[in-house]
């Protein structure tokens, strides 16, 4: 498998994860697969957080003691 290796120095070389592996091991630079990068948060899966609105807490507060028929 190829990645993309960058060096101290600050330059990046594409080649086979063994090579990589091993000069990662003598400390001359880092490597990532792309199983290992992070990736952009969408924004469809930001705001589907259990039940996430834009009403602010205390009006969800009050129209939840509203249906439950309680005062506040």
């Amino acid at each position: 498998m190829k990645v993309v290796f960058k060096h101290k120095s600050g330059r990046s070389e594409l080649m086979n994860q063994r090579e990589a592996d091993i000069l990662q091991k003598l400390k001359r630079g880092t490597y990532q697969t792309k199983d290992m990068q992070a990736r952009p948060v969408t924004q469809e899966a930001g705001s589907v957080q259990h039940g996430a609105t834009d009403e602010p807490i205390k009006k969800q507060t009050r129209k939840r003691q509203a249906d439950k028929g309680t005062p506040e």
